[in-house]
C-alpha cells in the first residue's frame, strides 16, 4: 500500500547510548560524531546529548552519560526506547579494565530487567592513537567477554582523536539495531490492512440492514471508529 511505502523510504530514528567509566573518552567520542573533529572537553556531569544523521541510512539521538560513581546508579533512567549501546572502554588504562568488565556486565543486567535484552552492544576499546598494542591487548580480552553476553555485541579498536575505527563500529551497530525494523514494518502494514478488511465488512453489513437514508453516514462513523 501507499502508506507502508511511505514507512519503508523513511530514515529510521534511533536512540543511542554511551556508556562506560569516566575519562574513558566517551564525550570525544561523541563530538567526533557529532562534528568529525577532536573537540576539547570537560568531565560530564549529568549528560550530553546530540543528533547525528548518518549518510541517510539512520538519525541518531546519542545520550553521552556521566561515568562517575554517583551516575551509575542513574544509568537506567536512560535505557527506555534505546535501541542501541556503544559502551567506551579505556584502551589504555589496564588498571581499570576489570572495574569496567564489571560496570558493563551491571550494564548488560540492567538491559534485561528493561526488557531491552537484544538490543546490540558494541564495545569501544578507545585511545588506539596513544598505546595501539596495549589497546589490541585490551581488545582481544573484551572479546572474551563479549562471547560470554547474550546480546549482539561486537569489540572495535578505536580512536577518539583520530577517529580511526569510529565509522565501522557506528555501522555495524546501525546494521544490528536495524535488524528488526523489517519485521515491524511488515506488522505495521498487516495490522493497518487487517483495519480496512474489517472496515468492509462491517460496510457491507451496513448496507444489507441499513436504509439509503443514512447508510453513507453509518460507514463513515464505523470507518473512523476502526482506523483510530
Amino acid at each position: 500500500s501507499v502508506s507502508s511505502a511511505l514507512i519503508c523510504r523513511r530514515t529510521p530514528d534511533l536512540r543511542i547510548l554511551i556508556c562506560g567509566l569516566d575519562a574513558a573518552g566517551k564525550t570525544s567520542v561523541l563530538y567526533r560524531l557529532k562534528t568529525g573533529e577532536l573537540l576539547c572537553t570537560i568531565p560530564t556531569i549529568g549528560f550530553n546529548v546530540e543528533l547525528v544523521s548518518v549518510e541517510g541510512r539512520a538519525k541518531l539521538t546519542i545520550w553521552d552519560i556521566g561515568g562517575r560513581d554517583k551516575m551509575r546508579a542513574l544509568h537506567r533512567h536512560y535505557y527506555p526506547n534505546s535501541r542501541g549501546v556503544l559502551y567506551i572502554v579505556d584502551g589504555v588504562d589496564r588498571d581499570r579494565l576489570g572495574e569496567s568488565v564489571d560496570e558493563l556486565n551491571r550494564l548488560c543486567s540492567e538491559l534485561d530487567d528493561c526488557e531491552l535484552g537484544d538490543i546490540p552492544l558494541a564495545l569501544l576499546c578507545n585511545k588506539s592513537d596513544l598505546k595501539p598494542q596495549a589497546v589490541a591487548e585490551t581488545c582481544n580480552e573484551l572479546r572474551k567477554v563479549a562471547a560470554s553476553i547474550r546480546r549482539p555485541c561486537r569489540c572495535f579498536e578505536v580512536s577518539a582523536a583520530t577517529g580511526a575505527g569510529l565509522a565501522e563500529a557506528i555501522d555495524w551497530l546501525i546494521a544490528s539495531a536495524l535488524h528488526e525494523l523489517p519485521k515491524e514494518l511488515e506488522r505495521e502494514s498487516l495490522s493497518e490492512q487487517e483495519g480496512l478488511d474489517k472496515v468492509g465488512e462491517v460496510s457491507k453489513a451496513a448496507e444489507l440492514t441499513a436504509g439509503s437514508g443514512w447508510r453513507s453516514g453509518l460507514y463513515s462513523l464505523v470507518k473512523s471508529v476502526m482506523l483510530r
